[in-house]
């Protein structure tokens, strides 16, 4: 479970850098 969590948080950041990204 904790993994599963680690791994949404990371997904939350890729999502938050992707879209910060290119403006």
């Amino acid at each position: 479970m904790y993994k599963v969590q680690n791994w949404k948080d990371m997904n939350s950041w890729l999502k938050f850098f992707v879209f910060f990204l290119p403006i």
